[in-house]
Parts: structure tokens; sequence; C-alpha cells
């Protein structure tokens, strides 16, 4: 954060986390921003979630906490919800957060994933990418605010198996094979050169 009267820069976030993709409240106080939070199996990263930090108090405070990708967060309606993008389906949706009571609403449901929302101040309308017919193109969305419900995407087959569903297994572990040897011998004096 740097303060351009006082002429200083300060550091907002000190964790071992990548934090990122910081967006700041509409009256300045705040910033929203993800974090890798959660770890894999060879002890990397793996999983965002959101945060909200209070400048002046230095405090943060945790919005999602899912097995999911929370990402790309940007504040909607003069502050009053946080529209982000998930793959809490298998694909990446657009989705709102309220962040009082943290309930999640669904905004989009796409098969191909939703990308970048913003919203102008007055959040009558919502620009976001999306990926469809083997490329990128930008849509546009009126009265998303309006637009949400309650029901949750279906889980897609890949999204249950993370989550624990074993009756949808999409990954299936199986024995690796060592590497094959070269069986070629090549007796280097007899090749031309």
């Amino acid at each position: 954060y740097y303060d351009l009267k006082a002429a200083n820069l300060s550091r907002l976030t000190s964790d071992e986390n990548y934090d990122t993709y910081p967006r700041f409240s509409p009256d300045g106080t705040k910033v929203l921003f993800e974090s890798e939070t959660q770890k894999d199996r060879t002890g990397g990263s793996s999983g965002t979630d959101l945060f909200l930090l209070n400048i002046a108090e230095k405090r943060i405070q945790r919005l999602t906490e899912h097995p999911a990708d929370d990402k790309m967060a940007v504040f909607a309606d003069s502050g009053r919800s946080i529209i982000f993008i998930s793959d809490r389906s298998g694909i990446s949706n657009v989705y709102k957060l309220d962040p009082v009571s943290f309930k999640v609403s669904v905004l989009t449901n796409t098969y191909t994933g939703c990308f970048n929302p913003s919203l102008p101040a007055d959040s009558r309308f919502m620009a976001f990418s999306l990926f469809e017919n083997g490329g990128w193109d930008v849509y546009r969305m009126e009265r998303p605010l309006e637009r949400s419900v309650d029901s949750m995407p279906e889980l897609t087959k890949y999204a249950a198996s993370l989550y624990g569903d074993s009756t949808n297994v999409f990954w299936r572990k199986v024995q690796v094979p060592p590497p094959l040897t070269d069986s070629l011998k090549v007796d280097s004096a007899k090749v031309k050169k």
C-alpha cells in the first residue's frame, strides 16, 4: 500500500502463502484478495480462498473456506456484495458472496468457464470473459445481482471425486511401470561420420 501523502510503502500481508489479486473497497478502507491456503500432496500450495483486509485495523477476515479455487473477486453493490470466480462445480463460474452472512449464490452456470468479472460502481451490469468454441470472448450480463440463485450447479465428476464422493471416481490410481531401458546398442566405431 503506497500512501501518496506520506510517500511511504506499507506491506499489507506477510505470510507463507501466495496473496494476489488485490481489490480496494469502494471507500478505500478495505482490500479484498485471494490467497493460496491449501497444501497439495507434495507440500505445495493448491486452492485459493478469499480474504478481506481492514487497512486501519490491520485485521484480515477469511471470507471463504472451500476446497475449490475461489478467486478473481471484485466488490459490487457499493461494497455490499462480492462477485468472484469459483470452480466449486468443477467448472469456473461467477458467484456472489454476502460479506456479512457469508451466503454464496451463483450467477452463471456455464460448461466452459467464466473469468475476470468486472462491474461498474452501480453494478447495473457485469462484464466477464467466457471460454467457448475454442476461444475467449467478453460477455455482458444486465442486472447480475438480481439474477443470483441459491441452488448450486451440479458437480462434475471431477469435482465430485475431489470432494470425496466415491461413486464418482474421476481419477484412478494406477501403478506406473518403470521406464524402459534402451535395448539398442550402438557401436560408435561403426557409425559413419
